[in-house]
């Protein structure tokens, strides 16, 4: 589920809203190298942002049997407004990028949509920081 600033359930998003994908995950085997992967596509599929746990340095250590788990993957909102994303969402056991076993994969987890910011437009697929700097020579 896609959790908005508030703590609460959401479809929609404002600019640079937190927003948080929730997943509930049972896992029924021993997991040495637990990886959860999300993925954001536009409407056309294009992948727009991509991160795994493994790649930030997020681990999970060892887990032995059945067990429950709620796995929250959080971000900063700086998706074009007024347009459909989907989320594909991964769970894998990654020992490495070349050994790894996929253990469960959702093409469309859910889909969500940004809401318009009339104060900050933004025209392309993301908004992102730049800075500047001049010199006079």
């Amino acid at each position: 589920e896609m959790i908005g600033e508030d703590g609460n359930p959401s479809a929609s998003f404002g600019f640079k809203e937190k927003i948080t994908i929730r997943a509930y995950i049972t896992v029924n085997k021993d997991i040495d190298a637990l990886n959860c992967c999300a993925i954001i596509r536009n409407k056309h599929g294009v992948e727009i942002m991509h991160c795994t746990t493994r790649e930030y340095g997020y681990r999970f250590g060892e887990i032995k049997g059945k067990t429950d788990l709620e796995i929250d993957i959080s971000f900063e909102n700086i998706l074009k407004p007024m347009e459909a994303y989907s989320v594909h969402y991964t769970v894998n056991n990654t020992y490495s990028l070349e050994s790894q076993e996929i253990l469960d994969l959702i093409e469309l987890a859910t889909v969500f949509s940004v809401k318009p910011d009339p104060e900050n437009p933004i025209y392309y697929l993301i908004w992102h920081p730049f800075s500047f700097n001049h010199r006079i020579m």
